[in-house]
């Protein structure tokens, strides 16, 4: 198919051999494993390096996308045909992200009301006792228990919400790395060859196992490392 440059060629998965998928999973799995290395030799989750290897890890399906995409396949257009570049509508991409963080925003509001029905969560907007009790909670976990808050809670509640946007501007950020390889490399190329149905349920599975690094660390599901591992694939699929 011959192609310009504000069209994206969607031949590449069609014509794509399970080789640059087998790349691909490669390159993505084992430079996760490689980047949290130094967690599982070091402190687990409380290693300093926590961060900076958990941002590396969300950036390699990208890797493996690019390079699969690059070497093995051959394409001449690798940012165009994994929907990285150019912009199609830049009015369409802004509303999106402005969409998104409304979303965002709107469901953590809704998150404390509903708790607060449910009795889980002291929704107190004149004392905020329910936002203390979090911040202690996080500084136990710190194992700094018992420690007074730096400064009046209501002053981090508000700090809290100012710094929401951009907290979901850099976690988007980073999760691209991610929806670059398995939405914008695998899934279409499982979906030639498996079809929708199974395509979706080898993509969820495949992105939650790929968690595991993390995830049996502990991350997200401290008590229940391996149930969380599992949920992990389960909630991937039905993504």
């Amino acid at each position: 198919m011959t192609t310009n440059q504000g069209v994206i060629d969607h031949d590449p998965a069609e014509r794509s051999s399970w080789v640059s998928i087998g790349v691909f999973l490669v390159i993505a799995y084992g430079i996760a494993w490689l980047a949290c290395l130094p967690l599982w030799l070091g402190d687990g989750l409380r290693s300093p390096w926590m961060v900076l290897c958990s941002a590396v890890m969300m950036y390699t399906p990208t890797l493996g996308a690019v390079v699969a995409a690059r070497f093995v396949e051959r394409q001449p257009r690798v940012l165009l045909n994994l929907g990285i570049w150019p912009i199609a509508s830049w009015r369409r991409l802004i509303t999106s992200i402005v969409i998104a963080f409304g979303v965002v925003i709107a469901t953590v509001l809704v998150a404390l009301v509903t708790s607060a029905i449910a009795g889980t969560y002291v929704f107190d907007l004149r004392t905020f006792h329910g936002a203390e009790q979090f911040f202690a909670a996080q500084f136990a976990a710190a194992g700094q228990a018992g420690k007074a808050l730096p400064m009046p809670v209501w002053v981090l509640v508000a700090v809290d919400l100012a710094a929401l946007p951009l907290n979901s501007l850099i976690a988007s950020g980073l999760a691209l790395g991610e929806e670059i390889g398995w939405r914008g490399f695998l899934y279409p190329r499982l979906r030639a060859k498996l079809g929708d149905t199974l395509a979706v349920i080898a993509v969820g599975v495949i992105w939650g196992v790929w968690h595991a690094p993390l995830l049996l660390l502990g991350y997200n599901y401290p008590r229940w490392p391996l149930a969380g591992a599992s949920c992990g694939c389960r909630c991937s699929a039905s993504s």
